[in-house]
């Protein structure tokens, strides 16, 4: 990879399904800077899948595991939904303060 000699925007992506990494360049990359990246373990991938296991051992949330993630599937998509409205009225109250004028 060439280095830019300028200041710029180093977008990096590490693995698939991680959010892309920006860095700021005001100095030039060498060897030095990638080497450490490359050893690193990514400890949010390890805990996403140590919780994925945890949730698919648990009973009370399913018979079995596809059912427990069927469910947690249909949690999260509800949660979704009402976050949603949730902005939605903040939004509602946000813009239009004095709702009883409505009624």
């Amino acid at each position: 990879m060439k280095t830019p000699t300028f200041p710029t925007v180093l977008i990096l992506k590490l693995k698939k399904g991680q959010p892309r990494l920006e860095i700021a360049l005001f100095f030039a990359i060498d060897e030095e800077f990638w080497n450490p990246l490359e050893d690193t373990k990514d400890l949010d991938w390890e805990e996403a899948v140590r919780e994925a296991e945890k949730i698919a051992a648990d009973r009370s949330l399913g018979a079995s595991p596809e059912e427990t993630f069927d469910k947690l599937d249909r949690t999260q998509k509800e949660a979704k939904w009402l976050d949603r409205v949730g902005v939605a009225l903040s939004l509602w109250a946000f813009f239009w303060p004095s709702p009883t004028s409505a009624v």
